[in-house]
């Protein structure tokens, strides 16, 4: 379990520091080496879940085979689209398999996408956020995976 929660800490500082630029769109994919992570794990026995603003409506298009589940801590729905990009762009930088040009660190991972923030990417209710980690976890013992 603490190695999980190190590689997922050290995931989000990554992530947080790749760049956008359109000149520099490789750069995350250069720096991490990624073609050698791969040689060890694409993320084929990982579920990962993404506690954030949700998934654009074409992201979840993109990795619907992948999409083991998904929550809206904020109003207890289904709803998880995500009108503000962060979320998506997480869930790319992360779990992207080459489609639309985007590769993830866990190209083959499932995930499990829980919009805990609301349309300004701010965290304005604490506990739609912990209710959305409470849906992780609960997710993680029900299906057999700690």
């Amino acid at each position: 379990m603490k190695r999980e929660c190190l590689l997922l800490f050290l995931l989000l500082v990554v992530c947080a520091g790749c760049s956008s630029s359109i000149n520099e769109e490789t750069y995350y994919f250069e720096q991490l080496d990624l073609e050698q992570l791969w040689d060890y794990s694409k993320g084929e026995s990982q579920t990962i879940a993404f506690i954030d603003t949700g998934i654009s409506n074409e992201a979840r298009e993109l990795y619907k085979d992948r999409i083991v589940d998904v929550y809206n801590s904020i109003d207890d729905r289904n709803n998880v689209e995500d009108k503000h990009g962060h979320g998506t762009q997480m869930i790319s930088i992360a779990s992207g398999n080459g489609e639309e040009g985007v590769w993830g660190i866990a190209p083959e991972s499932k995930i499990i996408i829980v919009k805990a923030f609301g349309e300004e990417g701010s965290g304005e209710n604490p506990d739609s956020i912990i209710k959305g980690i409470d849906f992780a976890i609960s997710y993680r013992f029900i299906k057999g995976l700690l």
